[in-house]
């Protein structure tokens, strides 16, 4: 799921030299230490101390897909907004959002895939082309440029892929009358089938093919997609 906490902090840590760790004097004083000043929401700071760190709050009610790291020490989050923040010299206004960081914090591109506040991003994957897949569930609909999916019920289970400079690749969702969630997201070890899993509630169809499970109860289901997103084939769990 999604990270959803009162504040929702990203810490990220970029390697500077191979110094060794500072020394640090004992206190001889206890005269007391002023705290630093409150950063605002979204403000990178920075520490440098063998490493740069920069921490990123996110306001409350927000969610945040887990962060990747590509190989030249960018990462990628997925944050939903339900109001406009501030990163370094970048308004975000409310929606999804994929934006790719670089390693002090800032931003190198941002990409708004949906204004819906309702969509959210459970989980994040990179292939080694560098093209970025999401996966979550939205509510209503979920517009991508002049590309607009509908949810057919309460909420409607959805993956995109977008490519190394942020552009549509393809998306596609997947439900039926009631709720389906993906919860999670895997690209297969030979790099070639893309597995989204989740939970469904209702009826929906894969491939031509309909899935149907025990009405309201959630099942579990397994959907796989090639990197092109052709779908593949795709399984529901039905318990007792």
């Amino acid at each position: 799921m999604p990270l959803r906490n009162p504040y929702l902090v990203l810490l990220l840590f970029a390697a500077c030299g191979s110094q060794a760790e500072p020394k640090v004097a004992t206190p001889q004083s206890t005269l007391p230490v002023a705290e630093p000043p409150a950063q605002p929401p979204g403000q990178p700071t920075r520490n440098v101390a063998g490493q740069t760190r920069v921490e990123l709050v996110f306001p409350p009610s927000d969610s945040l897909a887990f962060a990747h790291r590509d190989a030249d020490g960018d990462v990628f989050i997925a944050p939903s907004l339900r109001s406009a923040l501030t990163i370094g010299d970048t308004v975000l206004e409310p929606g999804l959002h994929a934006i790719k960081l670089k390693p002090d914090g800032s931003i190198r591109w941002s990409i708004r895939l949906t204004t819906n506040t309702e969509a959210h991003a459970t989980s994040l994957a990179i292939d080694s082309s560098g093209n970025i897949y999401l996966a979550g569930s939205y509510a209503r609909d979920f517009s991508v440029g002049d590309i607009t999916m509908r949810s057919k019920g309460d909420r409607d289970a959805f993956v995109v892929s977008l490519d190394l400079g942020g552009r549509l690749r393809w998306m596609h969702s997947l439900g039926g009358a009631a709720r389906e969630v993906a919860l999670s997201l895997s690209i297969s070890e030979d790099a070639n089938l893309l597995a989204i899993g989740g939970w469904a509630e209702s009826t929906f169809d894969f491939k031509n093919t309909s899935y149907s499970g025990r009405g309201s109860a959630k099942d579990g289901f397994v959907a796989v997609y090639d990197l092109e997103g052709l779908p593949r084939w795709c399984e529901r769990f039905v318990g007792r």
